[in-house]
């Protein structure tokens, strides 16, 4: 996953994914704060960039 900043929509994971609409994922912890996860809601997924959009933005920052 590359790094995603606050407020973002878009988040880049690995290519080649069966992720569709609707699906759930968790995003979690990348720093101290355990409270850190988030989940979020998938509403459109490119199995070749690995480009997936989010129905909600990101609330913090995580880098991996």
């Amino acid at each position: 996953m590359a790094p995603v900043f606050k407020d973002a929509t878009e988040i880049f994971v690995e290519p080649g994914l069966d992720w569709v609409a609707g699906d759930r994922i968790a995003i979690a912890p990348t720093s101290f704060d355990h409270e850190g996860g988030e989940d979020r809601f998938v509403e459109s997924y490119d199995n070749v960039t690995g480009k997936a959009t989010l129905t909600t933005p990101i609330r913090i920052y995580h880098w991996g």
